[in-house]
Formats: structure tokens, C-alpha cells, sequence
């Protein structure tokens, strides 16, 4: 093979790889693109109010078309579950008080990360297409809820973390836009064990 043969086949070589890296860089900045840097101070949760960044001219374009408009007919204030309704079975005047002491949040999410893949996930909230999430925390996490003197031998009790998985429109890494599913705290409950076996049960 002469010199001229051997320069046209590295060129072909050339070409043919040039292809295929320039295809998964575009694709790797275009997921770059469409994932959030969330703040070091919600790392432990699902769910963040800010972002370093958040491409709110891209989302207002995309939440325009056409076909995406379904996903926002329903959109309203995400709310705690309440599985049964306890005032209602009980009758009037027995609405019963938490053991644990709440403190009621509201947050317009922008980021989080989605419970089925862990991607990180944008959260669509611009101004006319709002996810407003309502929830409890414990005022005082991990405190005794009520006095060991009336529990049985061996009982103690703990305020606990409930949490609760909501679906929210958001933007995959691809860039489409989509419900993902997140994790999200739900209220305070107090939670006893027996430290013979230290398993956590609510009551």
C-alpha cells in the first residue's frame, strides 16, 4: 500500500470516529443543560427552592407547545396526604391534637431529584404554571412525645419524619417535559418502640 492510500484511509478513519464523538458531546452538554446544580444545603433533601441555575426562558418555551399543555390542567397546591379523615369518624368536637409539635412549610420547588431514576430534575414553577408543596416538619425531631412514666416497661417514644411521594411536572435530562416523582415530607408523627427491639411503629 503506497503513501497516498494510507493517508486517504486515516482521513476515512478519522471521519468516521469524528461522527459518533461529536453526536455524544452534543448530547452530553444537552444533559448538562437540563441538569440542575442543586445547593449544597438541600443535598439532603428531595426536593430544592433553588438552583445555581435554571433555564427559565427554555421551560417557558416548552410549557407553550402545544402538546404540553395536558400536563398543567392540573396543576394546584400539593398538599399533605390524610388518609382518614379521624374528626369525621370520631364525630364533632373530637378533633384530635398531635403529640409532636409541626411547623407548616410552603415551597415553590425548582429542583429535585426523582424518586424512580435519582436524576437530578428541573421543577417547573414560572409564573403561570405554579407546583406550590405544603407539608409539616417536626419542631423537634427525635424528642419524646410523651412521658415514659405512662408508658409500659421498656416503651419510648420519638417525633418522626413522615414522608409522602408527589408527582410534579418536570424536565427529564433530555430536555422533555413530563411528571417525575418525589419524595417529599409530609407531617410530624410520634412513633414509640421497645428497646428490646428498638423497631419504630406509629401510633
Amino acid at each position: 500500500m503506497n503513501t497516498s492510500s494510507i493517508y486517504f484511509v486515516s482521513v476515512l478513519v478519522c471521519f468516521s470516529l469524528a461522527g459518533p464523538v461529536k453526536h455524544h458531546a452534543k448530547k452530553q452538554r444537552n444533559k448538562d443543560k437540563f441538569s440542575p446544580k442543586i445547593v449544597s444545603t438541600c443535598n439532603a433533601l428531595e426536593i430544592c427552592n433553588e438552583t445555581r441555575t435554571y433555564p427559565f426562558k427554555v421551560i417557558q418555551r416548552l410549557v407553550k407547545r402545544k402538546k404540553n399543555l395536558p400536563l398543567f390542567s392540573k396543576v394546584s397546591l400539593i398538599e399533605p396526604a390524610d388518609d382518614v379523615p379521624i374528626p369525621k369518624l370520631r364525630g364533632p368536637g373530637m378533633e384530635p391534637n398531635n403529640l409532636c409539635k409541626t411547623k407548616t412549610i410552603t415551597v415553590l420547588p425548582k429542583a429535585g431529584y426523582d424518586h424512580n431514576s435519582g436524576e437530578q430534575r428541573f421543577i417547573i414553577n414560572i409564573k403561570d404554571y405554579v407546583q406550590s408543596v405544603v407539608y409539616e416538619t417536626c419542631a423537634e425531631p427525635n424528642q419524646e412525645c410523651i412521658d415514659p412514666k405512662m408508658l409500659p416497661f421498656g416503651f419510648r417514644t420519638l417525633c418522626r419524619q413522615k414522608y409522602n411521594i408527589v408527582r410534579l411536572v418536570s424536565l427529564s435530562s433530555d430536555g422533555k417535559v413530563d411528571y417525575g416523582k418525589f419524595m417529599v415530607p409530609s407531617t410530624c408523627v410520634c412513633s414509640y418502640c421497645n428497646d428490646n427491639t428498638n423497631a419504630l411503629l406509629p401510633f
